[in-house]
């Protein structure tokens, strides 16, 4: 799995700005997480807001794990929130570019509090640098104070960013890999997610002939940012008769390799609850399979990365 920053931009009025961002780990290691039924974690890869920052320069680091308000302190750690914002995904087969903007809206928040969207308040102030987070935890972050960003009259701001999701998987029997971004979809009028069910070994890229249940038959191993599931690389031996002879005499093996590597996404229906989401199994499912390159597998392994 790959997630590459192509731009953030900030727009002013006519002033465009425009840098790529850092992505912190924070943010990998959560569209891990949300690949699996049961993280308590918001189970979509996309943003719910971007964070700003005012006059001061924030230093952030890739290993931060900083949220908008500091529970212990009660101060916040930045000067303000956007949380008005729309997205776009399009894709291929092995790829989503996701789209998401941000604007002030018709209220956002300053200090602590919020404001009307046409509130003058940023006018005169330094942008110093903006990030975009998952529900107020900072997911990524770029500096902007040595651009000397001077908020205008008359100016709104919007902020928007790019991003390309990418896997080496040969999806079959999905449009695209679902589970990298696992932005809700309706299907049949139904809200659904995807989440990882099972890996496994084939002959075929599209046939199992191990199955391995997550929670049942392995247990998936955490690694930093990423995982591993245990697993041996059988060698499935079936006994056929003699064309020539009665059944069940002269009887000789048939070997079967296991070429692929072979990941099973189910497709669930998100049933919404008064206290939390709950999801259903549809029966549907797609498959994510890559050649084995290794003939001796003890683990399959994921990792995410970033440019």
């Amino acid at each position: 799995m790959k997630v590459n920053n192509e731009y953030i931009q900030i727009s002013l009025g006519n002033r465009v700005f425009t840098r790529k961002n850092m992505i912190l780990n924070r943010y990998l290691q959560h569209l891990i997480d949300i690949q699996f039924k049961g993280k308590k974690t918001p189970h979509e890869g996309r943003f719910t807001e971007v964070f700003f920052q005012l006059d001061t320069k924030k230093t952030i680091n890739k290993d931060d794990i900083i949220n908008y308000w500091d529970r212990e302190t009660g101060n916040f750690n930045f000067s303000g929130l956007l949380v008005y914002g729309s997205y776009n995904q399009s894709y291929t087969k092995n790829t989503i570019k996701l789209i998401q903007t941000y604007t002030q809206g018709a209220y956002f928040e300053l200090d602590g509090g919020y404001v009307r969207g046409d509130s003058t308040d940023l006018i005169n102030h330094k942008l110093t640098g903006v990030g975009f987070g998952i529900n107020a935890g900072l997911m990524t972050w770029v500096d902007l104070s040595d651009m000397d960003i001077i908020i205008q009259p008359g100016e709104k701001l919007t902020i928007s960013r790019v991003d390309n999701f990418s896997t080496d998987l040969e999806i079959i029997g999905c449009d695209y890999p679902r589970h990298l971004t696992n932005i809700n979809r309706y299907d049949n009028d139904l809200p659904t997610t995807v989440f990882l069910y099972s890996v496994g070994l084939g002959e075929d890229k599209n046939y199992m002939n191990k199955e391995y249940v997550i929670g049942e038959d392995v247990n998936v191993i955490d690694e930093n940012l990423g995982f591993k599931v245990p697993i041996s690389k059988e060698t499935n031996t079936q006994i056929y008769p003699s064309e020539d002879k009665q059944p069940f005499t002269n009887l000789y093996p048939s070997k079967s390799t296991d070429n692929y590597i072979i990941y099973k996404y189910k497709i669930y229906k998100i049933v919404y609850g008064e206290d939390q989401e709950t999801f259903e199994d549809t029966g549907e499912y797609y498959l994510g399979s890559i050649k084995i390159k290794n003939n001796d597998i003890q683990y399959i392994k994921t990792k995410i990365r970033s440019d």
